[in-house]
C-alpha cells in the first residue's frame, strides 16, 4: 500500500526545519560578530579628541608631569577632560599656586600655570636648587651672577641632607631660616633684601648681610627676633661708621642678647 498525501508532506517539511533552523543559526553568528566588530571600531572612535595641549608658565614643573597628572593620551576627548579634577590633580604639587584651564574646541587645551616664587636660593652637594618662601625645593637653577635673593648654603654631612624636588626640606636649620625669613619678607623687606647668605656648618649658623663684612654667628637656630636684633644692631653700628668709627665687628647672636667685639686683624680681637 503506498503513502498518503499527508506522510509525503511530513516527510518533506522535516528536513525543510533542519536546514532554517541551521540557517537561523549561522546567520546569528555572523551577526553577532559583525556587532562585536563595529562595536570595537566605535571604542576607537573619539569624539573631539585633543590634538594639541599648550602649556604656559611652567619654569620648574616638567610638562610631562602635568600631562601625567591630567592623564591625556592619544584618545582621550576634549569633552571628557574635566577641568575641576584636572585643577585638583595639578594643585597636588607643591610647587604650583594655580591652576586655569581652558578647551578651545575642537581640538586645544590650553593649561595656564602659576608657579610659587623662588625667595631664596639652596646650594647643597654641588647643586643650587630655588626654594620657595615655604621652604619648598621648587628644583634646580643655574648659578646666578648676582644674587637678588638670600642664599643658603649647606656645609654639613652629606647624610643629613635630602633634598626632594617638590618637597619640604627636611633639615631643621634650614627650615628655621625659611620660616623666620618669610616673617622678615613680610615685616622688614628693605632688611631681607640686603641679607645675602646663611651658611649652614656642623656648629651652627653664620649670616652674611650685604655692603659689610661683619661676621654674624647665630648658633644652632635662627628666629625672626635674633634677625629683628640684627637689624637694630647693623644700625646702630652703621651709626657709629658715620660717626668715625670704622671697623669689622664678630657678632654672635646665639645668647639671649648680643655679644660684639670689633676685630682690629684677622689674628686680634680687642
Amino acid at each position: 500500500m503506498g503513502k498518503t498525501i499527508e506522510e509525503y508532506t511530513k516527510a518533506s517539511i522535516r528536513p525543510k526545519k533542519i536546514i532554517r533552523l541551521v540557517l537561523v543559526v549561522f546567520i546569528s553568528i555572523l551577526v553577532m560578530m559583525l556587532a562585536v566588530r563595529v562595536l570595537s571600531g566605535l571604542q576607537k572612535l573619539v569624539i573631539l579628541p585633543v590634538k594639541k595641549v599648550q602649556i604656559y608658565g611652567t619654569q620648574y614643573v616638567e610638562n610631562s608631569r602635568i600631562l601625567e597628572a591630567l592623564k591625556l593620551d592619544a584618545v582621550r576627548s576634549l569633552i571628557s577632560v574635566n577641568k575641576m579634577r584636572a585643577k585638583a590633580s595639578l594643585l597636588k604639587d607643591k610647587r604650583i599656586k594655580g591652576v586655569e584651564i581652558a578647551k578651545i574646541y575642537p581640538d586645544t587645551l590650553k593649561i595656564y600655570v602659576m608657579e610659587k616664587k623662588a625667595g631664596m636660593l639652596l646650594y647643597a652637594d654641588r647643586q643650587i636648587y630655588s626654594v620657595s618662601d615655604e621652604g619648598i625645593v621648587l628644583g634646580e637653577t643655574d648659578v646666578p651672577e648676582e644674587y637678588t635673593i638670600p642664599l643658603i648654603s649647606l656645609n654639613v654631612n652629606n647624610d643629613d641632607i635630602s633634598i626632594n624636588i617638590g618637597s619640604a626640606l627636611d633639615n631643621f636649620m634650614v627650615r628655621d631660616i625659611t620660616g623666620s625669613m618669610q616673617r622678615l619678607k613680610r615685616q622688614y623687606p628693605d632688611f631681607y633684601k640686603n641679607i645675602r647668605s646663611f651658611t649652614v656648618n656642623d656648629d651652627g649658623v653664620y649670616v652674611s648681610v650685604k655692603d659689610n663684612d661683619h661676621e654674624i654667628y647665630f648658633g644652632s637656630t635662627v628666629t625672626v627676633e635674633k634677625l629683628e636684633k640684627l637689624h637694630a644692631l647693623l644700625i646702630v653700628l652703621d651709626n657709629r661708621y658715620k660717626d668715625g668709627v670704622e671697623g669689622v665687628w664678630e657678632i654672635d647672636m646665639s645668647f639671649s642678647h648680643a655679644a660684639v667685639r670689633k676685630r682690629e686683624s684677622e689674628n686680634e680681637l680687642r
